[in-house]
């Protein structure tokens, strides 16, 4: 029987996988054939970015309300959202196999899985933050600060979204629990990147399971399903570099589609990745004028999108760029009017960061 959950990650697309020639550029500055947003899973994208505003907002308040601030609203999406809520009720089958005494879930992510998981297990929720406080919320929906809820001794299923290299685990989450005299026993996840933090987490001693390991299996799954091409159907992450590879020699000069301001850091870090593979070298001609601090600090706010261009000078329209090592690294603003660009494009299509 197919595994449901395989539908339900393209149908929300929670797993994207590029258009042929354009690899996502990961926040690591390397390319990569797909993307996973495992909170998508939650019903769509709009929906799970609505629930972040709420999460970062609540941890910006009174923390001993975070829980029935963040849970009221993961109420209603249990309510309205049929995958999310047999995805729920698939993680909670999972962890009522496993001997612990309360679920915990760590900022931001965790929250759309552990919170809902703890509820219908009748167990309490410890909600980590990134300052690695915690504040442990009762089966009967009581929050109270971590430190008073006498969980020494006692043991924890950790619920995350997503697994790559389980760092998360190791720098915030096995500490705070420990920090509180408890043990993380075990770790429930959406999904595993396949990329390390499995055996991580053994090593560490909380076993992981999930629902979903990113193998070569799921793309096949998906392409029987009809969510994907035959073109995508042998994508796994060890052919990662590959098709970086690939994609760089084919095209050096692409440029790169920023989509927000926390996409800018990305374009150093891609910029040096392309230098590895592209030899290509071609002249600079005389750089544009140095950027002034007003549309520096507009560069940095704006919600529009921007163009990072990898190497040489944009042949027209009106650019500012710095120098380094050599080469130029570009920002071009964007206006965007529903899903219609505008303006001079730069080369050929360019791939998504």
């Amino acid at each position: 029987m197919e595994n449901p959950i395989v539908s339900w990650l393209f149908e929300t697309d929670a797993v994207r996988v590029c258009p042929e020639g354009q690899p996502f550029w990961y926040t690591s500055g390397k390319l990569g054939p797909f993307y996973i947003n495992t909170q998508f899973l939650y019903g769509s994208e709009e929906a799970a970015n609505a629930l972040l505003t709420v999460i970062e907002q609540a941890c910006a308040g009174d923390k001993l309300r975070f829980y029935d601030k963040v849970y009221g609203e993961i109420e209603k999406q249990l309510a309205a959202c049929p995958i999310y809520r047999q995805l729920i009720d698939l993680m909670t089958e999972a962890a009522r196999k496993m001997d612990v005494d309360f679920v915990s879930g760590g900022e931001r992510r965790d929250f759309f899985f552990s919170m809902p998981v703890a509820r219908k297990l009748g167990l309490g929720h410890l909600s980590i933050f990134k300052d690695l406080s915690s504040v442990y919320t009762d089966a009967n929906g009581v929050s109270m600060p971590a430190g008073q809820a006498s969980l020494s001794g006692k043991r924890s299923v950790h619920i995350a979204d997503l697994v790559t290299v389980a760092s998360s685990y190791i720098r915030a989450w096995i500490p705070a629990v420990e920090g509180l005299g408890a043990k993380i026993a075990c770790s429930l996840a959406v999904v595993d990147r396949d990329q390390g933090g499995s055996k991580i987490l053994a090593d560490a001693g909380c076993p992981l399971t999930t629902l979903v390991v990113i193998k070569p299996e799921l793309f096949e799954t998906a392409h029987k399903m009809g969510r994907i091409t035959d073109k995508h159907r042998c994508i796994t992450p060890s052919c990662r570099t590959a098709t970086s590879c690939s994609a760089l020699k084919s095209n050096p000069c692409s440029p790169i589609r920023i989509s927000s301001q926390t996409s800018l850091p990305k374009a150093a870090k891609a910029l040096s990745a392309r230098s590895s593979v592209s030899t290509a070298a071609s002249p600079l001609p005389k750089p544009c004028p140095k950027p002034d601090a007003a549309f520096a600090s507009s560069a940095r706010s704006a919600a529009l999108p921007a163009v990072f261009h990898p190497r040489g000078w944009p042949p027209c329209g009106r650019d500012h760029g710095s120098l380094r090592s050599g080469r130029a690294v570009f920002l071009r603003r964007r206006r965007f009017k529903g899903d219609a660009q505008t303006g001079n494009r730069i080369g050929s299509t360019p791939a998504s960061v």
